[in-house]
């Protein structure tokens, strides 16, 4: 907060954003028409508040990375075009369809997916590599997945017994699931499968957010979706988090509450409409061009024990799309989805922040010196 002005947008429907006509928020529920909302409202905020001249930088988590990514091309293109100086993605989907695994492939999922799942058996000493260091183990896992394991799954059906138990036994000594149990199921550790799996003998199970959050599985079972998750608020907090927000917001920030705080709704969530072209389902190399052709940077911001969005997915996605450019900087951390909220990341995900902050002024200045012809 010292170093940069905050802007919180909550789309219509969630947080304290609201429709001012009954039933209209189904018009905004789609990737476009919410992408156009976003990018509206910054429009007019910038406009508004006189900000158009300053270094721009945004922000987003999860589905967000799909939702930055198609804001920032509808401001790229308007007549009076909006440039960001900076872009920080944080555990980013990068695709904008509903059903990712079957738009991303069955081996492009179980590929992406393994780093995580080694990272999670790892933490729970489990698999042959659990006293490796976090990084090394990442730098296994990847090479692993993206060599040895993804041309056993593109042969798959041709691989020879001896082949398809070797196989088997690498991806158990990553996982910790056990080799008969990969080479029935496709060579393949399903996430679903797995967060039940790994630690079956105390009868629990982990969470898709943080996996090294942890619960009994007759608990878990009698919460509905997505709070059957150990590692959603109700199994990580003694106090009600929805609460914790808008008391925030009320009494330290002074902000003129008249409605309830909305965290998760199920209004739009039901009415959700994917509609994004072919040409939209893959986030990164649009973004990227257009970090490249703005001369902007972007933060890629990842956990090792995130199971919503594997790290191993927008990880590949955004070094493929980049290439050989530098202005896209990936940091791993030891943390969940949800990167900046973990305690042991803070710090360094903090000092990564702040280095893009710099490198974001730095392009916007450079940008209007260009302009003054400078």
């Amino acid at each position: 907060m010292d170093a940069t002005d905050l802007v919180f947008i909550d789309p219509p429907g969630t947080g304290y954003g609201r429709e001012f006509t009954a039933g209209a928020v189904r018009h905004f529920s789609s990737v476009r028409d919410d992408a156009r909302v976003m990018a509206d409202f910054m429009a007019r905020w910038l406009e508004q508040h006189g900000r158009r001249g300053s270094p721009k930088l945004i922000a987003a988590e999860s589905y967000g990375g799909v939702r930055l990514g198609l804001v920032a091309a509808e401001l790229g293109r308007r007549t009076r075009p909006i440039l960001f100086d900076g872009y920080l993605l944080i555990s980013p989907s990068t695709l904008a369809v509903e059903d990712d695994e079957k738009a991303r492939g069955f081996i492009a999922n179980a590929v992406g997916a393994l780093p995580s799942l080694a990272a999670a058996a790892a933490y729970y000493h489990k698999g042959a590599y659990s006293t490796l260091p976090a990084d090394e183990l990442q730098r296994k896992a990847i090479a692993f997945a993206q060599g040895r394991y993804r041309a056993a799954l593109e042969r798959k059906e041709r691989l020879s017994p001896v082949d398809r138990a070797r196989v088997a036994d690498d991806v158990s000594a990553f996982t910790g699931v056990p080799s008969a149990q990969i080479s029935r199921s496709s060579l393949v550790v399903p996430i679903d499968a797995f967060v039940k799996l790994l630690l079956a003998e105390r009868a629990e199970r982990i969470g898709l957010g943080d996996s090294r959050a942890h619960a009994l599985l007759a608990l878990t079972r009698k919460a509905p979706p997505p709070y059957d998750d150990p590692s959603t608020s109700r199994w990580t907090m003694n106090f009600s988090w929805d609460d914790a927000i808008d008391g925030y917001f009320r009494n330290a920030v002074g902000y003129p509450v008249t409605s309830t705080y909305v965290r998760y709704s199920g209004a739009v969530y039901d009415t959700w409409r994917w509609d994004a072209l072919p040409a939209e389902q893959h986030i990164a190399p649009i973004l990227m061009a257009q970090i490249n052709r703005d001369r902007s940077s972007a933060l890629l911001a990842l956990g090792y024990y995130d199971l919503i969005i594997p790290y191993g997915l927008p990880l590949h996605d955004y070094r493929a799309a980049a290439g050989q450019s530098q202005r896209l900087t990936v940091r791993l951390f030891a943390a969940g989805h949800a990167v900046f909220n973990d305690a042991t990341a803070q710090r360094a995900a903090g000092e990564a922040l702040r280095n893009l902050i710099g490198q974001s002024i730095a392009n916007h200045n450079a940008r209007s010196a260009a302009r003054r012809g400078l």
